[in-house]
């Protein structure tokens, strides 16, 4: 059974150039070790977004609000492509209904 050996060579950009020199030599750079400082506007970035959301979800729930609550059409009315109507339960003749919708200023 044969078998083969690979080699290979690394080379790491720090590397020194010679190998048999001291690490702690002044000609040797120094790794920065001191840990990251935060971003000092993420807080006021995260507080501005979290903000603009809750504006929008509260515009959207005025919105909502506003459009069951509050529209042009009298009471017990409906309102419907920009146009209101009652629909009434009573079992009434034609003439009978059109003087009623007269007298809630409306028509058939």
């Amino acid at each position: 059974m044969a078998s083969e050996i690979t080699y290979a060579e690394v080379r790491f950009k720090n590397e020194l150039k010679s190998s048999g020199t001291n690490s702690d030599s002044p000609a040797a750079p120094k790794e920065n070790t001191t840990p990251l400082k935060s971003n000092p506007a993420f807080p006021k970035l995260l507080l501005g977004s979290l903000l603009i959301l809750f504006l929008l979800l509260a515009i959207l729930f005025f919105v909502a609000f506003i459009r069951k609550v509050w529209t042009c059409c009298p009471e017990k009315w409906k309102s419907f492509s920009s146009s209101c109507y009652f629909f009434s339960t009573d079992a009434k003749s034609w003439n009978d209904s059109q003087e009623n919708c007269s007298r809630m200023e409306a028509h058939l």
